[in-house]
């Protein structure tokens, strides 16, 4: 009797776990989802840099979930002409063209590239050399001068119009724009100096004269004569004349005062 009933329950529980998916049957799983994978790199750079500048670089990483992200190192194919770093930034190194590449750090066969052309820094200004028409002027007059500056890669500039200039003694004299010395009312020695970037350049003395004396007369005296008859002594009388002033008494002989 208690066989029958051991039995009976055994196939109770048999049917029970049977019709609960137990048994013969099994759970179903959801299946797992699609691997996230890297598709493509982007990278993304300044047409140009100069030597010596820098210039940021940027790159996006796509993946296959339609997801992006910026977890790239940085490389470049040419360092003697470019350099980059971690964060993507680049400096130019010499004139020339570099290509820059952006890895995926995920997946290392991802790759973005960009091209870089590094140019030349602009010559910089070595000296200034001031010249004038001439070293000397009259009182009120004028002397037209000229800078040209001397630049690092061998080349020259005008640089007159452009250069500022300086008198010494302070305000003896001017100088405008254009470069033109205009002389003061004394006379004197100006020392003028034209600057332009920094660079100042040799210092140009001008002569400042008082003008020419206007000579309105002469009046001419024998004062002796040699036995021959030929003139020993003059008197000179002249107004308007200055000691150092040189007459010409033609056809007389000529007297300095």
């Amino acid at each position: 009797m208690k066989a029958t009933i051991c039995f009976v329950l055994s196939l109770v529980v048999v049917a029970g776990l049977s019709s609960c998916g137990g048994g013969g049957g099994s759970v179903g799983n959801p299946p797992p989802p699609p691997k996230v994978t890297v598709t493509g790199v982007t990278a993304s750079c300044p047409a140009s840099v100069t030597a010596g500048a820098t210039v940021k670089c940027t790159a996006t990483v796509s993946k296959s979930d339609g997801t992006t992200d910026t977890l790239v190192t940085w490389s470049v194919d040419n360092a003697s002409t470019a350099t980059v770093d971690a964060t993507g930034t680049v400096t130019g190194v010499k004139a020339g063209a570099a290509t820059v590449k952006a890895t995926s750090t995920e997946d290392t066969t991802k790759s973005g590239t960009a091209a870089v052309t590094v140019n030349a820094p602009p010559p910089t200004l070595s000296s200034i050399l001031l010249a004038g028409a001439q070293s000397s002027a009259t009182e009120g007059g004028t002397v037209q001068l000229t800078a040209t500056g001397d630049y690092s890669d061998g080349s020259t500039k005008d640089l007159t119009a452009s250069a500022s200039y300086a008198v010494s003694p302070n305000g003896f004299g001017s100088v405008s724009a254009a470069g033109l010395f205009t002389a003061p009312g004394s006379a004197g020695t100006a020392t003028v100096t034209a600057s332009s970037g920094g660079v100042t350049s040799n210092a140009f003395s001008i002569a400042v004269t008082q003008p020419a004396t206007a000579i309105t007369s002469i009046t001419p005296q024998v004062l002796a004569l040699d036995a021959d008859g030929s003139v020993l002594f003059w008197h000179v009388g002249c107004t308007g004349c200055q000691a150092g002033d040189t007459l010409d008494l033609a056809p007389l002989p000529s007297v300095t005062l």
